[in-house]
């Protein structure tokens, strides 16, 4: 399948937004990155409180980390994308490092296009060590 490169470029563009968000822990930038109504899925924990976020939390406990000088940044390592039509699924192989710890994991999203902008609906994570 050959893929349009101004849609993957303003995929990859929602993927940056995403990375900036992390790094800043800014509510700017993850209205950017996700809709309200997303959701991030922790796929190495069955903790009720930490297994399913919204947007709005996943957003406050980067904030907070943030808020207390913990040092955090996501760094991709690889980005895969694949889209049909208004409908995308990105993975995104990463570094994440928060504070003096790092660990490596994968980032799948799924994304939909409304009024021109792709935006994240849920973020589905695994950390592998």
């Amino acid at each position: 399948m050959t893929y349009d490169d101004s849609e993957v470029a303003a995929i990859h563009e929602t993927v940056d937004a995403y990375l900036k968000a992390i790094k800043t822990g800014k509510m700017e930038h993850f209205r950017r990155a996700f809709y309200p109504f997303a959701h991030i899925i922790n796929a190495n924990t069955e903790d009720p409180d930490k297994v399913k976020l919204t947007r709005d939390e996943f957003a406050g406990r980067v904030a907070k980390r943030h808020e207390e000088n913990t040092p955090t940044e996501e760094i991709a390592h690889g980005v895969s994308v694949s889209y049909m039509g208004d409908a995308a699924n990105v993975r995104v192989d990463f570094e994440l490092r928060v504070g003096e710890n790092t660990v490596w994991g994968t980032d799948y999203f799924n994304m939909v296009k409304h009024c021109g902008v792709w935006r994240i609906t849920q973020k589905i994570y695994a950390v592998t060590h």
